[in-house]
């Protein structure tokens, strides 16, 4: 199995390539990228979703993670521009037919790694 986890921002992304199981989890390719500069917001989001594409056609991914806001975050006024980059992600995956594009907060993914759903675990 093979999961692409991304935590997109008004500003570009982080990704990390993670294989094999719960038990034995692989980091295969973990990066951060930004948005070229001077990219109006149209542009950005399709060069996301053309990165997300390209993701993709390089990796055979089960499935997508996006690492969702927590808290304040939620209130920022950023948090509109990281929302829009997070629907490129659900756009791209429909397109290329991933099912499981799902969004999760730190505690979910603390959990699903066996760490008592608890997010501080992760830092």
């Amino acid at each position: 199995m093979r999961i692409l986890g991304l935590r997109c921002s008004n500003t570009g992304y982080s990704l990390a390539v993670l294989s094999g199981d719960i038990n034995a989890p692989l980091l295969e390719v973990y990066d951060t990228v930004t948005v070229p500069k001077g990219y109006a917001k149209p542009q950005a989001l399709k060069w996301f979703f053309q990165e997300i594409q390209d993701l993709c056609g390089k990796f055979s991914f089960d499935g997508i993670v996006l690492k969702g806001a927590e808290g304040q975050a939620i209130r920022d006024k950023a948090f509109v521009e990281r929302i829009e980059m997070e629907a490129m992600v659900f756009y791209a995956g429909a397109q290329l037919g991933i099912k499981p594009v799902l969004r999760k907060v730190k505690s979910q993914l603390a959990k699903g790694l066996g760490l008592k759903g608890r997010a501080k675990y992760l830092e």
